[in-house]
């Protein structure tokens, strides 16, 4: 199985390790995802400057090299242009606090800035088939389906069953059945094919019945940067950063790691405040 090297890589507004075929980042909690996607733009491909996509684009290219950080400097530079202008392409926010030009440090996992994990990566090939099984009608072919993985830091350990961890595996299902929606949308409008899998029910949540399931106690996972516990009377999905508490949720696509659609949404998620203002 695949194996992801989750070691600290601090860059400009927020944390992003990457390898050939995957990019991790650190993020808020869903819920701030969830706000975020209905309430900032869909950036427009033109929008998304060279300058802000090739540190992204540059660190999953095909020569295979693995590079342990980004040339994020550079992103951080055309950030630090102008305060009011951080966006691609010179684009502006509107805020009610001013923005300074100083970013804060680079969130931890175990901060509260840091607790969700986006994982996006090619899929491996020898899952492709099996994987495709869970959406009836899609066409994808191999090494053309992206899998984005958003993981959150659960407060409970999920290995055991409560009525406190009932009731935040329920929140973080509807958080993450929302912000997927949100993903989604935004790829389907752009022309790809996007789906997501129901973490309560393991089968795809847009694509007719199938009898393919994908429960995030499945092997499968342990290609994807998971491992799985074998508890022995039960299973429970395990992160290499929180172990059993974490909840996991998975989004596929035919947008490419690189599409300006993916990068996009990497770059929407990972924006951090700056010197504690308020951007939510």
């Amino acid at each position: 199985p695949a194996r992801i090297d989750r070691s600290e890589v601090t860059v400009a507004m927020s944390r992003v390790i990457t390898s050939p075929t995957r990019v991790v980042s650190y993020m808020p909690s869903l819920t701030t995802i969830l706000h975020r996607l209905r309430t900032k733009p869909v950036l427009s491909p033109s929008l998304l400057a060279p300058a802000a996509i090739s540190p992204l684009v540059s660190a999953i290219d095909t020569t295979g090299q693995h590079r342990d950080s980004l040339a994020v400097p550079e992103l951080a530079m055309m950030m630090r242009l102008h305060p009011n202008f951080l966006l691609p392409g010179v684009v502006g926010m509107a805020l009610d606090t001013p923005i300074l030009p100083a970013p804060i440090p680079g969130p931890s996992p175990s901060s509260p800035v840091g607790t969700v994990e986006c994982l996006v990566q090619v899929c491996p090939k020898k899952l492709h088939r099996s994987f495709m099984d869970l959406f009836v009608g899609a066409e994808v072919e191999p090494g053309a389906l992206t899998v984005l993985a958003l993981s959150e830091k659960t407060v409970n350990d999920m290995t055991g069953w409560s009525a406190l961890v009932q009731e935040e595996r329920e929140a973080l299902l509807e958080h993450f059945v929302d912000s997927a929606k949100e993903i989604c949308g935004r790829l389907k409008a752009a022309g790809y094919w996007a789906d997501f899998i129901d973490p309560s029910s393991g089968r795809a949540f847009y694509s007719p019945h199938s009898n393919s399931t994908l429960l995030e106690t499945d092997d499968r996972f342990r290609h994807l940067g998971f491992d799985v516990l074998d508890l022995g009377c039960c299973k429970c999905i395990s992160h290499p950063l929180w172990g059993s508490h974490t909840f996991v949720g998975t989004i596929f696509t035919s947008a490419p790691m690189n599409s300006p659609e993916v990068q996009g949404i990497i770059q929407l998620l990972t924006l951090v405040p700056m010197n504690g203002a308020n951007c939510f």
